[in-house]
């Protein structure tokens, strides 16, 4: 599929300074690009090997058969809440991962 992929056409429906950020290994080369098709909106391209669809099963398996849980801060989505989350990062202080709860307390239900 990926040696089909238009990637021109693709980054010209980019926003201006949008992002194509590839997840996992392609089975095959993406196609050949030239700097003139990030020009027209200053699209970027990235990516990142976090693992094929096997290996996501593969860890989530594990980490259900040895009862591993994320380490997560929750915090109320509140102005408060939010402004303590804001902050925190900015001081380098999340020790975990933030988590905002409360959003149907908060906005109402959303269906």
């Amino acid at each position: 599929m990926t040696q089909e992929f238009d990637m021109s056409t693709y980054l010209s429906t980019l926003k201006v300074m949008g992002r194509f950020h590839n997840v996992g290994l392609p089975d095959y080369d993406l196609p050949a690009m030239k700097a003139q098709d990030f020009a027209p909106n200053g699209s970027y391209i990235g990516a990142s090997h976090i693992g094929n669809h096997p290996e996501m099963v593969a860890m989530l398996e594990l980490a259900s058969k040895q009862n591993i849980r994320s380490w997560i801060e929750t915090i109320p989505i509140s102005p408060e809440g939010c402004a303590k989350a804001v902050t925190g990062v900015k001081e380098n202080k999340v020790r975990y991962r933030y988590t905002l709860t409360g959003f149907d307390e908060a906005f109402g239900k959303r269906y």
